[in-house]
């Protein structure tokens, strides 16, 4: 059980980042757009 949440614990903020990363992906390039 522990092992489990441990597991979580780590992939979580993990998967979290990488969510990050694809929706600034997306949204850089528009302010780019914008600015440029």
């Amino acid at each position: 059980m522990l092992h489990k949440t441990l597991i979580i614990y780590i992939l979580e903020p993990i998967r979290l980042t990488n969510y990050l990363n694809i929706l600034l992906n997306i949204f850089i390039p528009f302010g780019d757009i914008a600015r440029g």
